[in-house]
């Protein structure tokens, strides 16, 4: 020691060191929080642009998808229309009665003398009244048996009944018979489905 006394002759200036030291770390304090501030917001600022810009693209999008439909609309009622009237179609196919089938056996199974002069047919019940005229009585036989299906020789119809035989004569002056033809009746069966349409 120099033999000299120190002596600090302001009073508090350490308490103001002090208060200096605290101001500044307090100034610090403060810039680092207002700046982490700063970059949160400006972090959510361009967060918010992204989405606006996003929220516009899909407002775009939005917009050309709508302007498609109204562009389309007028096709998409036209499709709408035909699709009801194609079900329309189908529907009436369904319940539509094709008479190919039933027609066909009876052409390829009467025998040649056989003449078929009144035909009353139930597709609901797959019922047909036959009315018809042949020459003979062995004809008749031969009709009945020719439309009735059998495992060898399958036809649309299931049976043959013979409901009744009438014998027509016509005579000339004399008496004489000039032609003889025997008209019939018989009740055929057919399975309703094999006159179907799509069946």
């Amino acid at each position: 020691m120099n033999g000299v006394a120190e002596i600090n002759l302001a009073p508090g200036s350490e308490y103001l060191g002090l208060v200096r030291k605290r101001r500044r770390r307090v100034y610090a304090w403060t810039f680092l929080i207002a700046a982490a501030v700063a970059v949160v917001w400006g972090g959510l600022f361009v967060y918010q642009q992204q989405l606006i810009q996003k929220k516009r693209e899909v407002d775009r999008r939005l917009a050309a998808v709508e302007a498609e439909i109204t562009r389309l609309g007028d096709q998409a009622t036209r499709v709408t229309l035909f699709e009801g009237r194609l079900a329309a179609v189908d529907d009436l196919l369904s319940d539509h009665v094709t008479w190919d089938p039933f027609l066909q056996d009876l052409e390829r199974l009467l025998p040649p003398p056989a003449i078929v002069t009144r035909i009353e047919v139930n597709v609901t019940e797959g019922k047909v009244e036959l009315g018809g005229e042949t020459p003979d009585i062995d004809t008749v036989s031969q009709t009945l048996a020719s439309l009735a299906s059998t495992p060898s020789r399958p036809t649309i119809f299931s049976s043959a009944t013979l409901e009744n035989v009438n014998r027509v004569q016509q005579d000339n002056i004399a008496g004489e018979a000039i032609s003889v033809r025997y008209e019939f009746a018989a009740s055929l069966n057919f399975d309703t489905a094999k006159v179907r349409y799509g069946q």
